[in-house]
């Protein structure tokens, strides 16, 4: 993929994936079930997974009261229609 227009790959701007934007909550206690815990952050628990690859099962019990942080995709970062597409490597597009 370093050099994409060798290999007859070209690509226009609105096919690449944009980039997510997070925000960050801390959580410091017991989380009982994460499906609740990321519809009261307003996503499914599916994206919650996707940001945060660490979460393995449907609960924390957090014993020692460690702090984790946990991203959450924004709202205009899950659509593709929204905002502008970020080009990481100007290689990827035709121009």
């Amino acid at each position: 993929m370093e050099n994409p227009k060798s290999y007859g790959i070209k690509l226009n701007r609105n096919q690449l994936y944009k980039p997510l934007d997070f925000k960050i909550v801390e959580v410091n206690g017991p989380v009982a079930d994460w499906v609740d815990w990321a519809k009261r952050h307003g996503l499914s628990y599916a994206q919650l997974r996707d940001a945060n690859p660490w979460i393995r099962a449907q609960k924390l019990t957090n014993k020692q009261s460690k702090t984790y942080k946990v991203r959450i995709p924004t709202e205009e970062s899950l659509s593709r229609s929204k905002g502008p597409v970020a080009v990481f490597y100007k290689g990827w597009i035709q121009d």
